[in-house]
């Protein structure tokens, strides 16, 4: 499977649209997603299509970062989701395989001047670790693709699923985690940016002067054509809760936890697609009742069925024939998603927080069993020594003292 390279400034209308005039954005946020983020693929497939995208400035966290990213280096949305779906059951079935499988995406999907494309128009938010506990910051600037890549990793650097400890990221200084934990849905308003001369590092900021990879403090222009995309109807920001119209989320309710256990890679398409209709939806809300109008031969069960089969790059460049299908089979789409929601949630509910403890230590188990080793064997030793120490027949007592046994009591003994 090729990647197909897009083009992010080329203009495009849609058969909906007048396409001399057609909606344009000035900047689109994406929240963190985790495996989620295919349903912001989605929505991205749909924008590059019936929008003028070309002078947007994208924001995101973790995933959310990675899609705005992925646009602007001229990634192909269907190409990009697909490659990450791939990996879907890996990720379900072995939590550890997250952060190994996000950086191999990274390197498969950055090419050498990803940096110079993003730079100015991706937003990264990151939480860096201070004296003072976790704050947000911003990254816009970047010098080079490794750098890029390091801020990518760092904005989705998950405590104890991604790993133990902090990331850093080369020319900045301070350490990182993922900014889901203290932005996941920047706001172009909001977003508090490093800049070059900004170095002290007791102000929030983290930079380095002989790189420029940090980012300005003042808020970039806002014109009122902002896009936010939430794949979830209880972000973390809040942003689903105040009524905006300006807030896209999904038509049906997505498990919070399918970020990081996935339901399968059928269902995750159809997640794809309900990103793809809901933001159609959106542009032009008369959209849900054209489905009687399209004069479609096939089934619409088989028309999901392909949708749910084959992969994401086979309707590439056959929107118009997706568009009409997706009229016709939405419904569909919702309903299955929503039948396997149901069921997931039901297997979670049982014991819930147990699960989600089980995700956390399977994802860190090689380094809880480096920890944990020295005293399994310290444990062991003791006993062996204790039991050694019993049997008078291997260390025999001289004059009534038993040296193991003595050490064992002086090892025991309270400090």
């Amino acid at each position: 499977m090729k990647s197909q390279p897009v083009d992010p400034d080329s203009k495009r209308g849609t058969f909906f649209c007048d396409q001399s005039h057609p909606h344009s954005f000035d900047h689109v946020s994406f929240n963190a997603s985790g495996v989620m983020s295919v349903f912001h693929f989605g929505v991205s497939a749909c924008l590059l299509k019936h929008t003028d995208v070309s002078e947007c400035t994208y924001y995101g966290a973790s995933a959310g970062a990675l899609v705005g990213g992925s646009i602007l280096v001229g990634l192909s949305p269907y190409f990009s989701a697909e490659s990450m779906l791939c990996h879907c059951e890996e990720i379900s079935q072995d939590a550890s395989r997250i952060e190994p499988l996000f950086r191999k995406t990274l390197d498969s999907l950055c090419p050498e001047d990803a940096h110079e494309k993003c730079s100015k128009r991706l937003v990264v938010s990151c939480s860096q670790w201070g004296l003072q506990g976790l704050y947000p910051v911003y990254f816009k600037f970047f010098s080079s693709a490794s750098q890029l890549k390091d801020v990518l990793l760092a904005s989705a650097h998950i405590p104890f699923i991604s790993g133990l400890m902090p990331r850093r990221i080369q020319g900045h200084v301070g350490q990182f985690y993922d900014g889901v934990l203290t932005d996941p849905h920047p706001h172009p308003m909001h977003s508090k940016v490093l800049t070059p001369s900004e170095t002290s590092i007791g102000s929030g900021i983290a930079a380095n002067k002989s790189t420029n990879c940090t980012l300005s403090n003042a808020p970039p222009t806002f014109s009122g054509k902002t896009l936010r995309v939430a794949w979830h109807e209880n972000c973390f920001c809040g942003c689903t809760k105040e009524e905006d119209k300006h807030v896209l989320t999904p038509s049906v309710s997505l498990h919070h936890l399918w970020c990081a256990r996935p339901p399968s890679r059928r269902i995750c398409r159809l997640v794809f697609y309900l990103g793809y209709w809901n933001c159609l939806c959106m542009l032009n809300p008369k959209m849900k009742g054209c489905g009687a109008s399209c004069d479609y031969q096939i089934n619409p069960e088989t028309l999901l069925e392909q949708l749910a089969s084959n992969p994401l790059t086979d309707f590439e460049g056959r929107e118009d024939k997706l568009v009409e299908i997706l009229c016709l089979v939405w419904p569909l789409i919702e309903e299955a998603i929503r039948s396997e929601q149901e069921e997931f949630e039901k297997q979670w509910m049982r014991n819930e927080m147990w699960n989600i403890f089980y995700l956390c230590i399977q994802a860190r188990r090689s380094e809880i069993l480096a920890l944990a080793s020295p005293m399994v064997l310290l444990s062991a030793a003791m006993f062996m020594a204790n039991t050694i120490a019993l049997d008078t027949t291997l260390f025999p007592s001289i004059d009534g003292f038993n040296p193991i046994a003595h050490l064992l009591e002086l090892i025991q003994a309270p400090s």
